[in-house]
């Protein structure tokens, strides 16, 4: 029996992220093409404010970390995989993002959790106030950032909101 279509084996090969972590990891080092392949495979998705995204065998979530910020607002992911230590090492990576149309939270958490980190969200939100951009916290920690932009909102604003964003995330050097 080929190994692939055995589901105990398969169960063995991914009981936690140590080996697809190998094989990624050996990927990066080797491949000759310029474009990352999740690069790659998430520039042929055609994906569309208000989609629901449903993937299955999601690994580590490696494929969404830093591309997750830039699908279109109102996107709804789900991600699932037969191991459930790969749910949570995707979890542990991409954290919680939750929304409806305009209005979106983020989950500030602590690098490599789930733990609630109310004192960096204060901080961000603080840097991001220097950088033009005005939101807030909500969420029973106070870690989420509440964003919820005007229904004029347009393609140049997400641009401006989401480098304020990066340049007060790289300005607290987290």
């Amino acid at each position: 029996m080929d190994n692939m279509t055995n589901a105990d084996w398969v169960r063995s090969q991914y009981a936690d992220k140590s080996k697809l972590q190998t094989r990624i990891s050996i990927h990066e080092k080797y491949s000759t093409n310029p474009q990352s392949y999740a690069d790659w495979l998430f520039s042929q998705y055609p994906i569309h404010a208000g989609d629901d995204v449903l993937e299955l065998g999601c690994g580590t979530g490696s494929m969404w970390k830093g591309r997750i910020e830039r699908l279109p607002f109102g996107c709804h992911m789900t991600l699932t995989d037969i191991s459930p230590a790969m749910v949570d090492a995707a979890r542990e990576q991409l954290a919680d993002v939750r929304g409806a149309g305009l209005f979106n939270g983020v989950e500030v958490v602590r690098p490599g959790t789930l733990e609630a980190d109310r004192p960096f969200a204060v901080q961000l939100i603080e840097q991001l106030r220097e950088n033009r951009v005005l939101i807030s916290l909500c969420g029973p920690y106070g870690n989420v950032l509440k964003v919820r932009p005007p229904l004029v909102f347009d393609d140049a604003d997400l641009d401006f909101f989401a480098s304020a964003l990066e340049a007060s995330l790289e300005q607290l050097e987290r």
